[in-house]
This record gives structure tokens, C-alpha cells and sequence, in this order.
């Protein structure tokens, strides 16, 4: 029942799916993606229009974000059927057998995309 990393994890199964590593992109530091963001906010203010980049958006791009079971464990005594790496390779197992799940989900929020197809896949 450690803390598993959010990004790191979900970078993983990005890439077991066959999807290009979010460290391989293109990053900004967080100062600059910042004053961007509240430019975008003082144009917003003064065009009317909003931009998806904002303040708060960034915050919660650059959070320490995991996954635990501490607190279950220790107030509901709960115990998992599989340990994390068991079921998390369990899960991208499902995801590789049920692509087509995966590739709806996909053109849905395709506005919207963390991961792009490697060309390797």
C-alpha cells in the first residue's frame, strides 16, 4: 500500500499502450507557463474570450498528485485482491485486448488529447 506517482503512472500505461512518453514532449518552466497564464486571464478580462490556459490550470498541472490505499487499509481494513503492479498490468492488459473501448473514449475527447499514437505501434 505505497504512493504510486499519478503521472508516472499514467505515462506508463501510455506507453504499454503504445502511445508517445508525456516526458518526451516539449515542457516550459512553470514561472513562464504562469505569467502567460495570467496574461491570458488580463486579455480574457478585456476581449471577453477565455483561454484554457489559466492560473489554475497550471496549479493543477504541477501538483503532487498519487494514488494510495493507506488510508482504506488503515481505517476500513481493506486489503486488495491483487498488489498494485499485478493489477495495474492487469488493467493495460484489458486496455491492449479492448482497443476499440480506448479508441472511443479517444474521438470523444479527442479536443482534448494528453497522449499521441507512436508511429512505432
Amino acid at each position: 500500500g505505497g504512493k504510486v506517482k499519478f503521472w508516472e503512472i499514467l505515462n506508463d500505461a501510455g506507453v504499454k499502450l503504445g502511445y508517445t512518453s508525456l516526458y518526451s514532449k516539449a515542457s516550459l518552466p512553470v514561472w513562464l507557463l504562469m505569467i502567460v497564464a495570467h496574461l491570458g486571464l488580463l486579455v480574457g478580462r478585456v476581449t471577453g474570450k477565455s483561454f484554457k490556459l489559466t492560473p489554475f490550470v497550471v496549479k493543477m498541472l504541477i501538483i503532487d498528485r498519487w494514488f494510495s490505499i493507506e488510508r482504506a487499509q488503515a481505517h476500513l481494513g481493506y486489503e486488495p485482491i491483487y498488489d498494485f503492479d499485478t493489477a495495474w498490468s492487469k488493467t493495460i492488459d484489458w486496455f491492449k485486448d479492448n482497443r476499440e473501448f480506448l479508441e472511443r473514449c479517444a474521438t470523444k475527447t479527442s479536443k482534448n488529447k494528453v497522449f499521441t499514437k507512436s508511429k512505432n505501434v
